[in-house]
């Protein structure tokens, strides 16, 4: 008897542990499934968020069927911090108005090849939303008008708070192709420290990429191209200027890049510009770090200008420098190893200052483009320009051709050194009175 209960007990104990088994199995295989469930829903996106086309936004549709029913889920969704993920799978959709997101979170991205048509005299996209809302996104998506450009105030993107564009191709809109303005003063918008990465703008009206006002500041433009637009490739005018990296910009009627208010900080580092354009601009306290600019760059209209280290590898054309409102300003440049460059100051008998060059020599040429080729091989030499007047800065003549800089260096008439360690009793300057190399016999000093 004690043997069969011990035989029972031990054929439960087996059994509850196969049922046990059997179970644990069938939640591993349910696990399995789920994964590959969301994998698959991974590859379409849609399953995260709103299909579109379960809104009643179809290819097949009119403009007016569409705009109307993205508006209709634009204005179901929640306002203030909650983000609504939209997407939108491959295909053409027509839009009559403009897609507005007021007082909106909202992630709107395309799914593998999507393009929105805007009927002709309208904008794509409208955003603004007050300060506690988080940021709008827009990625991978393609925006275009297609026919005659009719309303210059068209445009592709428009933005007055913080918006993240990435992956879009915005074409043929009558005005700017992305456009943030802001101003927290006179409107109470911001849409500083938003973020562009990957755009492209083609055949615009007005301007390919357009900032403006107050605070639409530290904007980080990367890795973007404007070509064949009507206005500026890329136009700056923030109060304190934004970020533009490793840009392209191509055939732009008014120009490459021009970051025009004379308080920007701003940066164009990298960037290309091809030729055939007018040439590029900037002011304020900007800099200009590397790239290449086939037309030109022109800097100008700030008493503290500071122009970063232009460095050119190949450069044909000459770099503007347009100091004429200054009474004495500062420009720092710097060439590439192989001296392939040249500097166009442009000063117009004001003063400029040119410090900390470093070799190989730089060809200047003075307003009514006569070359001047000038020695900037060491800091240690203080020297600007004023008119077509190199101007230095040394003990004595004889002090500077001790430093070697300059003894190879054709001066003209009315050259001048100022005595650096002036005192009572010694010269205050010398002038050259006969043109040619550097010889003592051929300046004069005044006391």
């Amino acid at each position: 008897m004690k043997t069969l209960f011990t035989f029972l007990l031990t054929m439960m104990i087996l059994l509850s542990y196969a049922q046990k088994n059997a179970q644990t199995e069938t939640a591993y295989e349910k696990l399995e499934k789920r994964i590959i469930a969301l994998e698959k829903m991974a590859a379409t996106k849609t399953s995260f968020g709103i299909n579109i086309q379960d809104q009643g936004v179809l290819p097949s549709n009119t403009g007016e069927q569409n705009s109307l029913a993205i508006e209709k889920l634009i204005n179901s969704l929640p306002a203030g911090k909650n983000t609504s993920l939209i997407f939108i799978p491959e295909g053409e959709y027509q839009f009559s108005k403009t897609i507005k997101i007021f007082n909106k979170s909202i992630r709107l991205e395309g799914v593998n090849n999507v393009t929105l048509i805007f009927k002709n005299g309208v904008s794509a996209i409208e955003i603004n939303r007050n300060s506690s809302t988080p940021k709008c996104v827009i990625k991978d998506i393609n925006f275009e008008t297609r026919g005659a450009k009719t309303n210059p105030e068209a445009h592709g993107i428009i933005a007055h708070s913080i918006t993240y564009l990435e992956g879009l191709k915005i074409k043929n809109f009558a005005g700017d192709g992305v456009r943030f303005t802001a101003d927290m003063a006179t409107n109470k918008t911001d849409v500083s420290h938003s973020k562009i990465e990957d755009v492209e703008v083609i055949q615009c009206g007005r301007h390919g990429f357009y900032f403006q006002g107050g605070d639409a500041n530290q904007i980080t433009v990367f890795h973007c191209g404007a070509r064949d637009n009507g206005g500026v490739g890329f136009m700056d005018e923030s109060f304190l200027g934004n970020q533009f990296i490793s840009c392209m910009a191509h055939n732009n009627a008014g120009g490459h890049y021009k970051v025009m208010n004379a308080n920007a900080r701003g940066n164009v580092a990298f960037c290309y510009g091809e030729g055939g354009s007018p040439e590029s601009e900037i002011r304020g306290v900007s800099n200009l770090w590397g790239g290449i600019h086939e037309n030109g760059i022109k800097v100008s209209e700030h008493a503290n200008s500071f122009i970063g280290w232009m460095q050119q590898k190949v450069i044909s054309n000459s770099y503007s420098i347009n100091e004429n409102q200054l009474t004495f300003g500062q420009v720092n440049l710097r060439g590439n190893q192989d001296g392939n460059y040249s500097f166009n100051f442009r000063n117009d008998g004001k003063n400029a200052n040119f410090f900390q060059f470093l070799t190989p020599p730089a060809v200047l040429k003075d307003w009514d483009n006569a070359e001047r080729k000038v020695p900037f091989a060491s800091i240690a030499v203080r020297q600007y320009f004023v008119g077509n007047r190199i101007v230095l800065y040394a003990r004595s003549v004889d002090d500077l051709k001790k430093w070697g800089h300059f003894n190879n260096f054709n001066f003209i008439n009315g050259d001048r050194i100022y005595n650096s360690e002036y005192k009572d009793g010694a010269p205050e300057k010398w002038v050259c009175i006969q043109g040619g190399i550097l010889d003592k016999a051929k300046w004069k000093a005044f006391y």
